[in-house]
Parts: C-alpha cells; structure tokens; sequence
C-alpha cells in the first residue's frame, strides 16, 4: 500500500511538471547572464527546459517570427499526405497584391510547394505565405483559424494570428517563449531542416535566386535555423536554433534595434548555453532489480528492464548530484505480455526533475490455468 500511495504522489508531481507549461521552469543559475534586449528566452530543443528567461511571457509584435507557424501547418500537412512537394500552387490576383517582402508571384503563375517553402523559410515572403495558405485551406481566413488551432493545441496561450504573414495588425501578437515553442515543433519535422539551414537556393527552376536573412547560418558554429523578423512595432527579432556536441538550443530575441544588436544577444544566449549546460546519459539505479514479483503466473515473477533512451542537460554550476528513484507495480497479474510498462525511474539533480524512463517485462508471463493442472494431477495420480 505505501509503495502505491508513493508511486501516485510522484506521478502527480510528475504529471505537474510537464503540464504547468510545454517549456519548464527556468535554471536560477540563468541570473548571471546579462541581456539587454526586452524580451528573450533560451531553452533546450529536446526536452523544452528553459536555461534562460527575460520576459519571455510578455505579449509582443514578433514580425515574421510568426511564419514559424505557416511552416508548422504545412509540415504538418506533408506529413499526413495532404500536401507534397511536388505540387503546383496557381497565384491568384489576392496573392500577387499581397505587399511587403516577396518573391513576386503573379497572377496565373505556377509554383511548387517546395519553392514556397524557401521562400517563407529564406527571405520570409509574403506572397509565398499567402499562397501557402490559400492552396491548403482555400482562402487565407480558414488558413488563419487552422495557425490559431494549432496554436491551441501547442498551449501557445499567449499567440494569436490575425493574418498569415506577421504583419503587425493589431492583435497579431505572440511572446518569446510561444516563439521558442514553436521552433521546437517545426524542428520536430525532420524534412524541414534542410530549408531552415539553406544560405543561398533558388526557385523558379534556379531562375531566382534567394539569399537566408539569418546571418547565424554564416557566422556562428553549428547554426541549424530558424527564423529572423524585422518591423516599425516588433523591432529586430530572431529565432534561431543550434547544436553542438549533441546539445540542441532554441534562442529567441525580441524587439533589438536593429539586425547586429540581435545576433550579438542571440551569440551570447547560445555561448552561454553551451558553456554553462552539459549533456548527461542516465544510468541504471545500482539496486534496479533483475526480476518482479507475478500473481497468478506460470512463472512467479518477470524479468524487467528500463527503457534509458533519452539524455538532459545539467548546469555545471549545480553539484548536486543526479539520483534516481524507482517506482515498480507490487501487484502485478498474470497474464503479463512483453514490453509492458511495469514501473519507472524518475532522475532528479537536487530537488529538479530531470526525466523518467519506462520499465518494462523483458519476457512474457502466460496466467495459470488450473483446470488444465488439476487434470494433468489426476491423470498423474491414477497412472500410479
């Protein structure tokens, strides 16, 4: 009874740790760091925990940052096999009065799919947003409810889309972490890094030629994207994502003066994570026991294992050591298939959650069949 009462306390905390926000609670040792710019955050690509944070909830015009969530839906799309590629997208005149930065679509011109993506992804056009979103959705305003349910789905509470292309109406607003939030999304769709780390490609058939406005990409070491915007109301903001030696970093900047200021505060969130946070692979708990007690089985306990496929990243400033509980079901029934989850290790570095990994039966245990046994006995007892 103590082990249940212990195994649905942790759970609880558990479960509260990751619904509290997609992006966790922020490091303390984050205080050193200083940044000027208003509105900033650096959290880790893979498990979404926050190692830096400045603001990073106040609602703000964030420019074209908010295409992030155009390429989101069409990645999306290409993934359930709604949308290719390969597909041809026929400009409409609403697409080519479209104003602002663009790749000047006309009326009646074909394009891919793809092209459109390098458009967004490199030069942040917005016809090519328009376009994106009339082709998937049939007119810009359904696409624009599609951006915003999304936006629910991902927790982004903070995020709304009046139009498809950041400009800054009123109300088309998001933060710095629902920015960051986003990019880990879009970052989740393999297929979309090759755009997203593209300096130099070309559309058209290689008639046109389009040069990434996120100089990161050139200047900075294991740059893999995202996304820069720039306007009168949001300032110079970036989000831009990179990795080295296995650690993968998100930092967003909002609201700089003008395009060095932002690559100077994004170079100084990234060196700091790098130079500050560790990857660290957990380790099986020293008494993690081999076998688990069964009711009612064939055999009288299982083999188990645990599922330790995932890494996290620690301060180096935090010496606290990392330890591990173990959470195992004492009331195990056959029968048993293999690969089913019967218990799990939570990793902590002081009081910090860190993660949990699955345990689970190496084998199968098959339940007891009594009256085949009772025959077997009597058989047995009569050939006496």
């Amino acid at each position: 009874m103590k082990l249940k009462i212990k195994a649905f306390a942790i759970a609880f905390i558990t479960l509260f740790l990751y619904s509290s926000r997609i992006c966790c609670a922020n490091d303390n040792e984050s205080k050193s760091l200083e940044i000027s710019a208003p509105s900033a955050i650096l959290i880790d690509q893979c498990s979404g925990k926050v190692l830096y944070e400045k603001n990073s909830d106040e609602v703000k015009y964030t420019a074209s940052l908010m295409k992030i969530m155009n390429l989101i839906v069409c990645f999306s799309e290409i993934e359930e096999g709604n949308l290719s590629l390969k597909d041809e997208v026929r400009i409409t005149d609403k697409t080519e009065a479209v104003v602002g930065p663009g790749v000047w679509l006309k009326k009646d011109e074909t394009i891919s799919v793809e092209d459109l993506i390098k458009s967004i992804s490199l030069v942040s056009a917005n016809d090519a947003c328009n376009a994106l979103g009339i082709h998937i959705s049939g007119e810009e305003g359904k696409f624009i409810a599609k951006m915003n349910d999304v936006a629910t789905t991902l927790k982004l509470s903070n995020t709304i889309f009046k139009n498809c292309i950041g400009d800054d109406q009123d109300g088309n607003v998001s933060t710095a972490h629902d920015i960051a939030c986003m990019a880990k999304k879009l970052l989740e769709y393999e297929n979309a890094t090759p755009y997203l780390t593209s300096w130099i490609d070309h559309i058209r058939n290689e008639q046109t030629q389009l040069v990434n406005t996120n100089r990161l990409l050139k200047i900075y070491q294991g740059a893999t994207g995202v996304k820069t915007g720039t306007s009168k109301e949001a300032g110079s903001c970036i989000c831009a994502s990179a990795e080295r030696n296995g650690i993968k970093l998100i930092a967003v900047v909002l609201g700089c003066q003008n395009p060095e200021e932002r690559n100077k505060e994004t170079i100084n969130l990234l060196d700091y994570g790098f130079s500050e946070f560790s990857l660290v692979s957990p380790k099986l708990p020293e008494n993690f026991p081999k076998n688990l007690k069964v009711k009612n089985g064939i055999n009288p306990s299982v083999e188990i294992s645990a599922l330790i496929d995932e890494s996290f990243l620690i301060s180096k400033k935090n010496s606290s050591k990392i330890h591990s509980e173990i959470i195992l079901d004492d009331s195990l029934e056959a029968p048993i298939p293999a690969g089913k989850k019967v218990g799990e290790i939570i990793y902590r570095q002081g009081d910090e959650f860190m993660c949990m990994c699955d345990v689970i039966a190496q084998t199968a245990v098959s339940k007891i069949k009594f009256i085949p046994i009772f025959q077997k006995l009597t058989l047995s007892f009569f050939s006496l």
